[in-house]
């Protein structure tokens, strides 16, 4: 889960301190020169019309507690001292088994008159053991003050009577986007928000070493996990180039509500933004002028010029200023990217011992084996395809691997490791929460999709198949059972046990004679003369989009694989599924024809189907034609 607390390089005043602060490469070397407590990070703040001081307490990092533990039960206890009668005491839950607790709760004092002299003392305690983890006091003029970051967290006594906080860099940060969970000893932990500084990059350009603002530790994490803190990819709101209706989509998620926004990059015409906005169930889009000295404002909005997208942002979350509302939080993004690899150490080698892996439950059946759940090092959820003795060449079932190393694609299954030594050979894929898009189609949670998400769906597998073409591959097994299907409905092209790179100049591919097929996805060129292209997966996607929209029924159903092979030859299509638009029927028809250079490119079919709810520009808002209410 990704945290939504403001970043400490955001806070909106500095916190003043008794202490000097300190920056991380002094704090780097205080780790050798004393016993380091940990850093917590909190937000103070007074609400002077209440009389209340609000403490929120987030989390806490690098908890060191005694001897040889490897974790604690942490909780957050709170004072306003003096206090002998210990009225004023405040504490989070406790957590079980974690040096790096996170609470993000608040903690709240109803004040009297006189509490100058008074102090907001902090402290972090094991349950199990009683032991003091860490400690600092905070005078009550800084806590009345404001307080927005980290602090240090000291021992007993010097905890008493020091608090410092910790100084972030201006310049030249990164900003952890996701979580990340380190998978082995080089890496490092994330979570979304954390300031860094790069240290350099690992030549595979998958990994970056970093070192943490705050605490100092140095690791490796994905390079795609974090964007320079002056860029737009470091902000919530930003979601790089997506079609409009892909904006639509994720404004209509369910954790999306009235005033839910994002800025999105044009797809055709780079450095041009425009705004997508949730209004009650409606989703209004404005464009975003670009003016000379690089200057930005809302097309026909009545504000002035804008320095920068960020400060635009901010001035419309304060004031409609034309919009249908105040801009209020940004758009929820879809889980973290895949890393390309299980862990830092298999970044450059696929290999991995058979002893790392623990099978789980059987989850399907391919076409050299059993599919199943496992885990990988006690941690890692995984998927793994295991080769079922005597049902091919182990050379063949690698060779599936090879293909996979080849292809990274947010719509294609990543392959993760194999194992290779020993019997039965493993390869180990990303696991996706929902299993076959088949399976899924046929399943209780799928009666909750409409046409759209059907199509989205299908306009997802068309882009994992239009990388595949970019790629000179074709994949010749494309079905429902064949995509898997995971958070967000997310779909992804699997199984590629057939999948094959063509010629580069004639684009075929011509399989052993004796090799099956399967007839009702197959393409009647491929049946008769043997020959494959990336045509031919055109025609099983127009057979995919057929599943989708019976929502997994049989094609072709009640007829045997011959009749099929006939009828098809004779000129039949199978009829327009109860309820689909003309227009999708159309799509499906085209990918249909019987000359395959008359069928459309993946690339075009992803193109009509993102679009194919949203076509036209008759849905973007003009700010001007709006009132702005107070």
């Amino acid at each position: 889960m990704t945290s939504t607390v403001p970043r400490a390089a955001e806070s909106p005043r500095s916190p003043r301190s008794n202490v000097p602060e300190f920056s991380s490469d002094t704090a780097k070397k205080n780790l050798k020169a004393k016993r380091q407590h940990g850093f917590i990070r909190i937000v103070s703040k007074f609400v002077e019309a209440e009389g209340t001081l609000h403490l929120q307490i987030i989390e806490v990092r690098e908890l060191k507690p005694h001897g040889r533990k490897t974790a604690s039960n942490p909780y957050v206890k709170c004072y306003l001292l003096p206090d002998s009668g210990k009225k004023s005491k405040r504490k989070t839950k406790l957590l079980s088994q974690t040096l790096n607790p996170v609470w993000d709760e608040d903690l709240h004092w109803r004040l009297e008159s006189r509490v100058d002299e008074r102090n907001l003392q902090i402290s972090v305690w094991d349950k199990a053991t009683k032991e003091l983890l860490g400690r600092t006091t905070i005078p009550m003029a800084d806590a009345l003050a404001g307080i927005d970051g980290w602090l240090e967290l000291f021992d007993i006594e010097r905890g008493k009577h020091d608090f410092r906080v910790v100084k972030i860099p201006a310049v030249d940060t990164f900003v952890a986007l996701y979580d990340h969970t380190p998978g082995c000893a080089k890496e490092m932990l994330l979570r979304a928000g954390d300031m860094l500084l790069r240290v350099n990059k690992d030549p595979s350009k998958e990994w970056t070493l970093v070192e943490n603002c705050v605490t100092g530790c140095q690791g490796f994490v994905p390079t795609s996990f974090i964007a320079a803190s002056a860029s737009l990819e470091s902000h919530a709101w930003f979601f790089g180039k997506i079609a409009r209706s892909k904006a639509e989509k994720f404004l209509n998620d369910p954790r999306c509500h009235h005033g839910s926004f994002l800025i999105r990059e044009s797809e055709s015409s780079p450095g041009q933004y425009s705004l997508s906005l949730r209004d009650g169930d409606t989703v209004r889009h404005y464009r975003v002028e670009n003016y000379e000295g690089g200057l930005y404002k809302l097309q026909g909005s009545p504000t002035q010029k804008f320095a920068s997208l960020p400060e635009l942002i901010a001035f419309h979350g304060q004031r409609k200023a034309g919009l249908a509302t105040a801009l209020r939080e940004p758009c929820p993004k879809e889980s973290a990217p895949m890393a390309s690899d299980l862990t830092f150490d298999t970044h450059d080698q696929w290999e991995v011992p058979r002893t790392s892996i623990k099978l789980g439950k059987l989850l399907g059946t391919g076409q050299y084996g059993e599919v199943y759940s496992g885990i990988f090092q006690d941690s890692t959820k995984v998927a793994v395809k295991t080769l079922k003795a005597a049902s091919a060449n182990p050379k063949d079932f690698l060779a599936e691997a090879t293909i996979m190393k080849k292809l990274r694609h947010l719509n294609i299954v990543s392959l993760l490791a194999v194992c290779s030594v020993g019997s039965p050979i493993l390869i180990i894929v990303e696991l996706l929460s929902k299993g076959s898009l088949l399976d899924f189609l046929r399943s209780d949670d799928a009666k909750e999709l409409r046409i759209p998400n059907l199509v989205d769906m299908g306009a997802q597998v068309a882009a994992g198949m239009a990388y595949l073409e970019s790629m000179k591959f074709i994949h010749r097994d494309l079905a429902a059972r064949n995509v898997l299907v995971g958070d967000n409905n997310v779909c992804k092209v699997s199984d590629f046990g057939l999948a094959k790179l063509v010629d580069s100049d004639k684009g075929v591919f011509k399989p052993d004679e004796a090799q099956q097929f399967p007839v009702r996805w197959t393409a009647p060129e491929a049946m008769a003369k043997n020959r494959y292209t990336i045509k031919s997966d055109v025609w099983s996607f127009g057979v995919l989009m057929m599943e989708l929209l019976t929502y997994g029924t049989k094609p072709y159903e009640g007829m045997k694989n011959k009749e099929v092979v006939q009828k098809l030859a004779e000129g039949y299509r199978m009829p327009s599924p109860r309820g689909c638009p003309e227009g999708l029927y159309k799509i499906m028809m085209d990918c249909w024809k019987t000359n395959p250079d008359e069928r459309p490119t993946f690339e075009s079919l992803v193109f009509i189907l993102e679009d194919f709810f949203t076509s036209g520009n008759h849905n973007y808002a003009d700010p001007s034609l709006l009132s702005d209410e107070a």
